[in-house]
């Protein structure tokens, strides 16, 4: 598989994934921060099931990376720790950014 199959088998994922991270875990509803937690299991194992080229790599890990945080964001809030949703849930966005980043790099987007 090539950089840009794996990207086309990715993208939907990759979709789903700002879906989630749009909003600030603070401003959700609680029916849609169940959701959400519930579904990010399924979501980083369909990331990780694509073979990775070594081209997308980088790509890879900041998706992983991005649902890894999202994942501890959520405990952190059944935990009521806001510091650590806060701390994760910045993590989980500069995640997406270097995503958007080496998207760039790699010429997905300009």
């Amino acid at each position: 598989m090539n950089l840009n199959q794996w990207w086309d088998c990715v993208h939907p994922l990759a979709v789903e994934l700002e879906k989630c991270i749009v909003t600030a875990p603070s401003d959700l509803p609680e029916y849609h921060i169940a959701s959400i937690r519930e579904g990010l299991p399924d979501l980083l194992q369909a990331i990780e099931s694509f073979d990775c080229p070594d081209d997308a790599r980088i790509l890879r890990d900041c998706l992983v990376r991005s649902v890894t945080y999202l994942q501890h964001v959520y405990q952190a809030l059944e935990n009521d720790d806001e510091s650590e949703v806060e701390f994760y849930y910045g993590n989980a966005l500069t995640q997406i950014a270097q995503l958007h980043y080496h998207l760039v790099q790699v010429g997905f987007a300009t």
